[in-house]
């Protein structure tokens, strides 16, 4: 099964307590298409980074088993990077510097595949390169991230409430926060956003609730899972791209939304127990934890 993630490759900053920090590899081209990879598909990544993206990091992303041949390197643009600060309250993210869209045409060299997962993180993919995807899968997911995150002067990330309609309706899988749901929808509460989120998307709607888990939502049947919790916690960034990544090649593979819904809960636990891109589940792990959780994913009445 050969799965491809669009998006850039960033270089982050992470800020974690009781963590070093330092520079790593990020972006849902990295987590997405690694969780894939250790799913055992075939994961080829588009991606494009700058001239100032850390051959290391080039090589790191070799040795880990990814195909990297539809990298693309920007030598007139920097590599998008973010600053990611961990605190009581939250996360704040700063964009620190943005590279150049992935174009319609920066994808002819890539062959029809059974999924398609666009990791936008910067708004990097415009609407005719995702039409331009669409054509090219058999099943496309996207995050809704990339898509509604603006950014002030000072690089400040914030959510726009606008998403163009065409977005969604390319979309068979769409997943997103509860903070991005509620910017587009104005809901707070988690059924009444995805009430309002049925209006806009009819496929499987995927919406990540951190510590109180996730929720699935197929026509008017939602599905409710508790959280995996790993033996700890280091760094959550890229647990919600590890999570539509793995739902989306599960579900593809079984057709069973409760199984789907299970793995992507435990893949995306092991994500937080490493500093960056440095912890994934293999398929075997994945499932054994999938397993804990099965029988504990509820049908909510909606």
């Amino acid at each position: 099964m050969k799965f491809t993630v669009v998006g850039h490759t960033t270089v982050d900053l992470i800020c974690v307590a009781e963590h070093p920090t330092h520079p790593t590899p990020g972006g849902s081209s990295v987590y997405a298409s690694m969780t894939a990879l250790r799913l055992e598909c075939d994961a080829i990544p588009v991606s494009k980074v700058g001239y100032d993206f850390p051959d290391e990091f080039m090589v790191w992303l070799s040795k880990s088993g990814l195909n990297t041949s539809l990298y693309i390197r920007d030598l007139n643009s920097k590599t998008t990077r973010f600053k990611l600060v961990y605190g009581s309250s939250g996360r704040t993210l700063k964009l620190l510097g943005l590279c150049s869209p992935i174009t319609p045409l920066e994808l002819e060299n890539l062959p029809r595949v059974e999924l398609v997962h666009v990791g936008s993180v910067a708004g990097e993919v415009g609407l005719e390169t995702l039409k331009a995807l669409r054509i090219k899968a058999h099943t496309l997911s996207i995050d809704v991230q990339g898509f509604i995150r603006k950014f002030k002067e000072d690089g400040e990330v914030y959510e726009d409430k606008y998403l163009n309609p065409e977005v969604l309706s390319n979309a068979d899988v769409v997943k997103l926060s509860m903070k991005e749901a509620e910017a587009l929808t104005g809901a707070r509460d988690h059924m009444e956003a995805l009430k309002k989120l049925r209006k806009l998307h009819h496929g499987i709607v995927l919406l990540t609730l951190g510590e109180a888990g996730s929720l699935c939502m197929v026509d008017r049947k939602v599905l409710q899972s508790p959280p995996y919790k790993p033996p700890k916690v280091v760094d959550p960034t890229g647990a919600g791209d590890s999570f539509v990544a793995s739902f989306t090649v599960e579900f593809f593979r079984s057709g069973d939304l409760n199984w789907s819904l299970a793995v992507a809960s435990a893949a995306s636990s092991f994500v937080t127990e490493g500093y960056g891109p440095s912890r994934f589940g293999l398929r075997d792990e994945v499932y054994e934890r999938a397993e804990t959780l099965i029988d504990k994913i509820e049908k909510v009445v909606f």
